[in-house]
């Protein structure tokens, strides 16, 4: 009989704090997914600080929770399929990743077009809004877009300064736009 009103016991206060969970969990819980590690900046200085002020200036109705690289939803080639499924409800990916799903947006990775990255964001942020980014993001509600400073060719022993430093070597590039 002791067994029994302990088992009950324990039910009862599991309930209780199940149910106090309940009664002050966020009325709505906004997934966000993107393909850098827990501790890059993007996520410890704006996602982890929005998430914050989000959830005080609604008085903790919406809570913001991130899946960053380390996730099983952190896979930087379906950032943009998992909020098309629904799974998540925000993502940032790269326009280039995977190739060619962006075709129009990749006119901003074309070599010697950018040279600061905020001027490159702003500059691809106004094709969108003109509409000059034709069906690249009909399936989404964008919030952003940005690029980053002007790209270098990295290689492991051979410093490429000039087109001749080319010669034999064999890249990898991000898009048709950058092979071109």
């Amino acid at each position: 009989m002791n067994l029994r009103k302990t088992v009950m016991s324990i039910l009862a206060g599991a309930t209780m704090l199940t149910g106090a969970g309940v009664a002050q969990a966020a009325d709505i819980t906004l997934k966000v997914s993107h393909y850098l590690p827990p501790s890059h900046g993007f996520q410890v200085d704006f996602l982890e600080n929005w998430g914050k002020q989000l959830s005080e200036k609604t008085n903790g109705k919406v809570e913001v929770q991130i899946f960053d690289a380390t996730s099983a939803f952190g896979k930087i080639d379906r950032q943009a399929d998992q909020v098309r499924a629904g799974v998540m409800d925000m993502a940032v990916g790269l326009n280039g990743i995977p190739r060619d799903r962006y075709p129009a947006a990749s006119v901003i990775e074309m070599p010697f077009l950018v040279k600061y990255a905020d001027s490159g964001s702003e500059t691809l942020w106004q094709l969108y809004k003109e509409g000059l980014l034709g069906s690249d993001y009909q399936d989404f509600k964008v919030l952003g877009l940005f690029t980053h400073e002007g790209g270098l060719i990295h290689t492991l022993d051979t410093p490429v300064r000039s087109l001749d430093d080319l010669k034999g070597l064999r890249l990898r590039t991000p898009s048709p736009a950058i092979s071109a």
